[in-house]
């Protein structure tokens, strides 16, 4: 009795301390606070347990008993609380009513009737519970704790996946493993061994959870669980970013490299620190770069090292300065060249060979007209003429047809590739109406119903085409009325311009956007803000913003990490405004917004909104914030120059910033 009693007790106080030390390192974080209340629901329910087992009276035992509910029937809901914030999603309101609600009315149970127990028996090794499995309330209780538990240990095992940082897998693990443990040996021992009549046994599940407990001590001391320092943020940052990173000592020992380059080179770690970088780069010109301590920036294509032949990398060697500004250390940053290469090979290829086709197609299509012209001339040589026609036909790539009235009567294998039809044949007495609709049926109509225009070139027209599986096409067809042995006849000449219309369709939207965001650029925006001089779209409103420490992001983390920036501070403000609003980038870390008809208030709602929204995303995203000077102006009448509305904006963007540079400094 006296060794449960001092088991229950050690335990019960192994939490408390358990939940103080992940309030002691973030008391502000959700996540912590949750966990405290883990613990304190173990914390409750060992502490008055220990008491239990010390009564001698029954009735003093059911007190302390009943004290000890306030831990075991809240313990399944604030465990679900904790895991789902541990997988990272968010715990709405039909979560906290199923959670809590269920919990706050098994503690009442408990305090005025029975919930598990319904009678005390005293063994050897003290007071032993005398369950009431036959019970409504037992079998409701237990149900909701083993799904609350499940539940939550289900979530983080589906979450430990996405998680983006191995340290966050890990911690998941730990967590997961140690608590589907303790929740294992506890169900057998607290309700598995009772339901089959083993009722001489005391409750041990709060001790077996010490299971868990330690591993989640393990988890916050080893690898930073409730906690994340700025040192670890960056170091995941490092570790995981796309592009390879070395780092080195003075004398080019290599001391640090990044999960990139392993994948690259197949080597592990272990394999490549400590040793010199001629280990994996071979290069003359980057060792006398180290050898002599330079300070500058060293921009060169090498062949780094790998297993089997080298890898071709285009690296950025920059030195590494300590506070009195002399190198420490040296950081080698690469990019992997063998896609790029092999892409503009592949490149190069394609465009070869689409100009021999292209000069092929020209001389096939010229050929094709100058013998229907001829035609009339040669009808002594019509045998060996039409086999020619048909060779050339078969071989171009513009599809060819011939119609009698609207029905096709001939098409050769690229019109009825074009068209989704694997055979000619499948063609041959179908109507125009199967592969055209809509004004283009109307016009193909109007040049086969002209039976007197022979040897007339009806023109060139372009239309959408409908394929065999339903697919639009836009094609490019050309007509003319040739004769055949005294009747008229429609010969069409179709091109596929579906890609090329894309293409061109691509350049236009790049020439008024910028391509990393997606955003106008700066030639639309002051296209716009020329338009809007006039002053018919009076009030115009104008706001400005500038990302902050963008060049320090791109000088410690990189530019890829920089470019992200860019594009979550770019999709962030274009949330901020309406479709018909103006959003540009007009500057590297300068994004500016042109608000046509909007009020002053308007107008500065729309920037502290912009600000709330960047604010709200640093608090629910963990990892680089977003920091964003805001300012903004109102031209009410066309006397004022909208050029000066923008300095206006870009005045007080610049004092914002001011303001905001040390706090943003800080945040990073």
């Amino acid at each position: 009795m006296r060794l449960f009693w001092v088991l229950f007790s050690l335990s019960s106080f192994f939490f408390l301390y358990l939940g103080l030390l992940a309030l002691r390192r973030d008391r502000r974080s959700p996540l912590n606070r949750v966990f405290f209340l883990v613990c304190l629901s173990f914390f409750l329910w060992a502490f008055f347990y220990s008491f239990f087992f010390g009564e001698p009276e029954r009735e003093k035992s059911w007190v302390w008993f009943r004290l000890s509910s306030i831990g075991f029937c809240t313990f399944g809901g604030v465990s679900l609380h904790f895991l789902v914030l541990l997988a990272g999603r968010r715990y709405t309101l039909p979560c906290y009513l199923f959670s809590y609600v269920p919990s706050a009315i098994f503690l009442l149970r408990s305090w005025t009737g029975t919930v598990t127990a319904k009678d005390f028996v005293l063994s050897s090794l003290g007071w032993v519970e005398v369950l009431d499995v036959e019970s409504p309330w037992f079998i409701s209780y237990v149900s909701h704790y083993c799904l609350c538990v499940g539940l939550g240990l289900w979530l983080l095992w589906r979450s430990i996946r996405t998680f983006a940082f191995e340290r966050q897998r890990r911690q998941g693990r730990i967590i997961l493993k140690t608590a589907a443990v303790s929740l294992f040996l506890g169900s057998i021992a607290n309700i598995a061994l009772p339901s089959f009549g083993v009722r001489h046994l005391p409750s041990v599940a709060p001790i077996l959870s010490l299971i868990w407990a330690s591993g989640s001590l393990y988890a916050i001391s080893k690898y930073g669980l409730l906690s994340l320092s700025p040192e670890q943020a960056v170091g995941d940052v490092l570790m995981n970013m796309r592009d390879i990173l070395i780092m080195t000592d003075v004398q080019a020992n290599i001391k640090f490299v990044n999960r990139a380059l392993e994948e690259l080179t197949g080597l592990k770690a272990a394999q490549i620190l400590e040793k010199p970088l001629s280990f994996l780069v071979a290069d003359e010109e980057v060792m006398e770069f180290l050898r002599k301590r330079g300070r500058g920036f060293l921009g060169k294509d090498v062949e780094v090292r790998a297993e089997g032949n080298g890898v071709p990398v285009r690296i950025s060697v920059s030195p590494m300065l300590d506070g009195a500004g002399e190198p420490f250390g040296y950081a080698i940053v690469g990019h992997d060249l063998t896609a790029e290469r092999a892409l503009i090979r592949s490149k190069e290829e394609l465009e070869e060979r689409v100009r021999e086709r292209t000069i092929e197609l020209e001389e096939l299509t010229r050929e094709l007209f100058f013998e229907i012209e001829e035609r009339k001339r040669l009808e002594a040589d019509l045998k060996e003429s039409e086999e020619r026609y048909r060779t050339a036909i078969e071989n171009v790539s513009d599809g060819v047809a011939i119609l009698k009235g609207e029905r096709h009567i001939y098409v050769n294998r690229s019109f009825a590739h074009i068209f989704g039809y694997e055979s000619p044949y499948e063609l041959l007495g179908m109507g125009l109406d199967k592969l055209f609709d809509g004004e283009g049926l109307e016009r193909l109509r109007d040049m086969v119903g002209k039976k007197d225009a022979v040897g007339e070139f009806l023109g060139e027209y372009e239309f959408l085409g409908r394929r065999r599986d339903g697919e639009r096409i836009r094609v490019e067809v050309s007509g003319t009325i040739i004769s055949l042995k005294g009747e008229p006849y429609c010969l069409l000449c179709v091109r596929d311009i579906t890609e090329r219309r894309a293409e061109e369709e691509r350049l236009k939207f790049l020439s008024f956007h910028d391509s990393q965001t997606g955003l106008y650029n700066r030639n639309y925006f002051e296209e716009e803000m020329a338009r809007m001089e006039d002053g018919r779209f009076d009030p115009v409103g104008l706001i400005v913003c500038d990302l902050d420490l963008l060049k320090i992001v791109n000088d410690t983390v990189g530019h890829a990490v920089g470019d992200w920036l860019i594009q979550e501070a770019a999709t962030l403000i274009r949330g901020c405004f309406r479709r018909s609003d103006i959003v540009a980038r007009i500057g590297g870390d300068e994004f500016a917004i042109l608000l046509p008809e909007t009020p002053t208030p308007y107008v500065r709602r729309l920037s502290e909104r912009i600000v709330a929204r960047a604010e709200e995303r640093n608090r629910e995203n963990i990892g680089l914030p977003i920091s964003l000077s805001v300012g903004w102006a109102v031209r009410e009448s066309p006397e004022e120059a909208i050029g000066q509305i923008l300095r206006e904006a870009d005045d007080r963007m610049y004092r914002k910033k001011m303001q905001r540079k040390e706090s943003a400094r800080l945040n990073l």
